[in-house]
């Protein structure tokens, strides 16, 4: 994992926890939390598993990833289900989305829209929340505004989020690369994207000093 003490120091209060703790239901089982990566394999396995415990509990995934990931991902949900015994998941059970084309939608201006979202993001947990069935969702919309240099407009997409997560219950797993934090300058953005989740996760678990 990269030694984010030698780019910048996030305020005391915020501790990295180790994925798997969160993944096991440690820290509860719904919420928004953010996954702070190195290694996209690693990172695929995790939300493989995390959609797959949603669907054990008869709920639904709702799965808005670049293609590469989205591949990635029917094909590990597979194998999960294939090594219990079990049938691929339905398609009716996981909700696919494009990040590119969803994040185009959103977007009115050059800034996320909160009407847009609504429509193209809101509807769906919505629909996949009815009859009370748990929702676990995974996004990387956010990641690919800050590879644009779109910090802010990121900030903001995670503020709508958390709008939508106070009116339905369901669980949001984010992720960011580690890269597109390397260095000092965008040190406010990373405090920033932590104090927007409920829970900010890395390979293992790390305190970090307070700025200074």
């Amino acid at each position: 994992m990269r030694d984010v003490n030698a780019s910048f120091h996030p305020p005391e209060t915020q501790v990295l926890i180790k994925t798997d703790d969160l993944l096991s239901g440690k820290h509860g089982k719904t919420g928004h939390f953010v996954r702070f990566y190195d290694d996209s394999d690693t990172l695929l396995d995790e939300v493989a598993s995390f959609i797959e415990r949603g669907l054990r509990a008869r709920g639904r995934g709702i799965v808005i990833a670049t293609g590469a990931h989205a591949d990635a991902l029917r094909r590990r949900l597979d194998e999960l289900a294939g090594a219990e015994g079990r049938a691929a998941p339905p398609s009716w059970d996981i909700v696919w989305l494009d990040a590119e084309t969803t994040l185009a939608r959103l977007m009115a201006g050059g800034w996320p829209d909160r009407t847009r979202f609504e429509f193209e993001v809101g509807r769906i947990v919505a629909e996949a929340r009815a009859g009370g069935a748990p929702v676990h969702a995974f996004g990387e919309m956010v990641a690919l505004l800050c590879a644009r240099g779109r910090y802010d407009a990121a900030l903001h997409l995670e503020r709508l989020w958390n709008e939508l997560t106070r009116k339905l219950d369901f669980s949001l797993f984010c992720a960011y690369p580690w890269s597109l934090f390397p260095t000092a300058d965008v040190a406010h953005v990373f405090r920033q994207v932590c104090a927007e989740h409920d829970h900010a996760c890395a390979d293992t678990a790390l305190a970090v000093p307070a700025e200074g």
